[in-house]
């Protein structure tokens, strides 16, 4: 599988104080404080919503942190504002999380975040386009959010399913939010997108539905998780537990009650009210520290040559780490 652009990991530099500094200046995560407020940097995505749920309701402050939700914009990776000190906590795919850390940046996931569901993220190309099934991927460009995004983890394995050679489909980088543009001026051929991205496109071009990434053998897949760096961690165990804490009650109610999490996604996606009521929305997890689900897309990536050999995917949790799936 061709990937063009490299990964904006690879800009990740410096290295993390003992505390994080806050857009504006302010410093965050006082040593040991689970009180003291953080900014958690997150993009406008469904993966998200269930925090920025917790981080309006007060269930984080009942577990014991304040949480503020600062919504990410442009191509690079969140882990680059993580590394840079900007924030103690950032949302990111969890293969860009494995990914940062087999190239040795010291990251820890304090909690995994959210699992694929169908419709979640398709491959969608041009209505009359000609490419309306895998086998029609050949010898073209779809457009991925990142090189070790949740597409381009799973798109190879659902190609694999349907017969197709997926080293014959080329990969092409584009920040999510450049995808409907993409696709309308024939940048590429198809895009792999989540929502609500695919549902704005679906409104304004006549699409095909080529994909649907989390069906087949890509079920229940890992797609975000929280992640902080190893200083943030050992500094402050009682604010990466809070954390933990808040974004398990947060992930339970929006996981039982999508209705919470629809009524605050037009407030930072931009998306009408309509829309996110009809959009696809992942699952949200119950355990945040499943080390098994960890394991298995861990190994995963191993299959598909994003990591180079297989890992204890256990030892990515921030300590406290958990006992067990």
């Amino acid at each position: 599988m061709a990937a063009i652009s490299a990964s904006a990991l690879a800009s990740c530099s410096g290295s993390p104080g003992a505390t994080s500094a806050a857009p504006g200046g302010k410093t965050q995560g006082a040593a040991d404080g689970a009180a003291s407020p953080i900014t958690v940097d997150a993009p406008p995505n469904a993966s998200s919503a269930a925090a920025a749920y917790g981080a309006t309701s007060g269930t984080f402050e009942q577990a014991g942190i304040k949480v503020a939700m600062h919504t990410h914009q442009g191509a690079q990776s969140t882990i680059v504002g993580l590394m840079s000190g900007e924030y103690p906590i950032v949302w990111a795919t969890v293969p860009d999380i494995l990914a940062a850390r087999a190239k040795g940046l010291p990251i820890s996931i304090v909690a995994l975040g959210d699992q694929g569901a169908p419709g979640q993220i398709r491959v969608l190309s041009r209505a009359g386009s000609g490419i309306a099934k895998p086998a029609d991927l050949v010898g073209k460009k779809v457009a991925i959010p990142s090189p070790t995004s949740s597409c381009a983890l799973a798109i190879p394995n659902l190609l694999k399913a349907a017969g197709v050679d997926a080293k014959k489909v080329q990969l092409v980088t584009v920040p999510q939010v450049d995808h409907e543009s993409t696709l309308q001026n024939k940048v590429t051929d198809a895009v792999c997108t989540p929502e609500p991205f695919q549902s704005e496109i679906k409104q304004h071009l006549k699409t095909d539905v080529v994909l649907d990434v989390f069906t087949g053998g890509n079920t229940d897949m890992l797609i975000g998780a929280y992640v902080a760096t190893n200083t943030y961690v050992q500094k402050n165990p009682k604010a990466v537990t809070a954390f933990r804490d808040g974004l398990t009650a947060a992930n339970q109610k929006a996981d039982a009650d999508q209705s919470v999490v629809r009524a605050l996604i037009p407030k930072y996606s931009g998306v009408t009210d309509e829309l996110a009521k009809s959009i696809t929305l992942p699952t949200y997890i119950r355990n945040v520290t499943d080390t098994a689900a960890l394991q298995s897309l861990a190994d995963l990536m191993v299959d598909n040559g994003l990591l180079t050999a297989k890992i204890d995917a256990g030892k990515s949790f921030a300590a406290p780490a958990p006992s067990g799936s």
